[in-house]
């Protein structure tokens, strides 16, 4: 609640259109209401069986040919081999290619867009970035 606050201070504009949701639940938006999508830093803290639930809420609520951006780290160096951090939060650090087939067999076309330097300039940090088409 406290980041839709910050961002309605920021972005005022936008404030009335903000929500908040509890993942992976039914979204609570009709089929097809969307044009588009981004997903940033979100779905690497989910189980796989999760994420599966997520892209398919994602694919309904999203129209046919929209696009979307999914971003998930790359690589982090803070983060042990049980995909555990020093917080105790949970890092799923799959491979592109993981992460292209499960986005893919959830009824969208998706691509590498690039790797990326983390835009808080963490240097353990680095980000892949998949753009995607709903098929």
């Amino acid at each position: 609640k406290q980041l839709l606050e910050q961002a309605a201070h920021r972005h005022p504009q936008i404030a009335n259109k903000l929500t908040h949701h509890v993942l992976p639940e039914k979204l609570p938006f009709a089929d097809q209401e969307f044009a588009g999508f981004y997903c940033i830093a979100c779905l690497m803290h989910f189980a796989p069986d999760s994420i599966s639930q997520i892209l398919n809420e994602i694919h309904r609520v999203t129209q046919p040919s929209s696009h979307g951006i999914i971003s998930v780290p790359a690589h982090r160096a803070d983060v042990g081999e049980d995909g555990i951090d020093e917080h105790g939060r949970i890092f799923n650090l799959f491979s592109a290619d993981f992460w292209i087939d499960l986005i893919n067999n959830h009824g969208f076309n998706s691509k590498i867009a690039g790797t990326h330097p983390d835009g808080l300039g963490r240097q353990h940090v680095h980000w892949l970035n998949i753009k995607t088409h709903r098929i």
